[in-house]
């Protein structure tokens, strides 16, 4: 039988969380005690699996996504949507009596944000769904993850991505430790300064937490930093990277943003220092943007930009 087109061509493959994310306007971020008013609330379909997707699509890559939803409306909306990004979405199952899951977003006036999950459906995305869609990884190059699904399906990800000659991607979330097993299947991980020090506690420095990850089979660590930006350790470099200049409207999905361009530049042939400055900007132009899967930057714009502030960085 022959290979469908969409499935021959060179691609991205995100394993992830798919949710309708439920915005609320507030003044400041919600405190232990306060009442919060909310100025504003919105529906956008979302979930680090979609955003990352959907970021790659902008990109103008290939792109798989692999999850699950429920069988209500949201899910309507959410295949809407990335039918509109042109997702590849036959990894997708709708899930009977499961609702899709739900992400509860605080956006400040500082443009700061905290984030409160239903995981719903997307806790059905295990070993076994992932090893019955085996196939969809073929000629897969990327893998991007998040740990917004089982463990079990994360580490599926990365052994069936190895098997097809992928290098795998994760982005680890309400985590507090990652089994060892683990992290000898991940290229690269890109946590926060905050999921850095909630993986690796105690007082050591950032480079020696990423060291003690390097330790334990991780190829490469990238943090992100905020307005401090990135700062990259692997066996053989320490170097941190400044922020890109963009006021701060939304910082919800910046991460997914930075991770969806650094696969697709590196997938380029780009070389790991160009990609993670390209993968900035992309992240800058998420930031002055409202939502998350909403704020997601095209090839076309970002490398206008780049052109006029780094034109070096889109030479190979």
């Amino acid at each position: 039988m022959a290979t469908p087109y969409e499935l021959s061509q060179s691609r991205v493959v995100v394993v992830g969380s798919i949710n309708v994310d439920t915005y609320f306007s507030v003044a400041s971020l919600p405190e232990t005690g306060q009442t919060t008013s909310i100025s504003a609330s919105e529906d956008i379909p979302g979930g680090r699996g979609v955003n990352q997707a959907i970021g790659v699509a902008l990109l103008e890559k290939p792109v798989i996504l692999i999850g699950k939803t429920g069988s209500d409306s949201e899910s309507d909306h959410i295949h809407q949507e990335l039918d509109k990004y042109n997702v590849t979405t036959q990894g997708i199952t709708r899930m009977d009596h499961i609702n899709t899951g739900k992400a509860y977003i605080y956006i400040a006036q500082s443009g700061n944000s905290t984030i409160s999950l239903i995981p719903g459906a997307n806790n059905y995305v295990t070993a076994e769904y992932l090893e019955e869609r085996r196939q969809l990884f073929q000629n897969c190059k990327y893998c991007l993850i998040q740990s917004e699904i089982p463990m079990d399906g994360v580490e599926k990800a990365c052994d069936i991505a190895h098997a097809a000659g992928a290098k795998t991607i994760f982005k680890p979330s309400t985590l507090k430790e990652i089994p060892k097993s683990l992290l000898a299947k991940i290229d690269i991980i890109l946590p926060n300064i905050d999921e850095l020090n909630e993986l690796q506690p105690g007082s050591g420095s950032l480079i020696g937490k990423a060291k003690l990850l390097l330790e334990s089979g991780v190829k490469t660590v990238i943090v992100t930093m905020g307005s401090d930006g990135s700062f990259l350790v692997t066996q053989d470099i320490q170097q941190q990277f400044p922020v890109a200049a963009f006021p701060l409207i939304d910082n919800t999905a910046a991460s997914d943003a930075f991770i969806s361009a650094l696969a697709v530049y590196l997938m380029d042939g780009y070389d790991l220092i160009k990609a993670i400055r390209i993968a900035t900007y992309a992240a800058g132009f998420c930031i002055a943007r409202e939502g998350s899967s909403t704020s997601l930057i095209d090839r076309k714009s970002l490398e206008a930009y780049i052109r006029q502030q780094a034109p070096e960085l889109l030479t190979k």
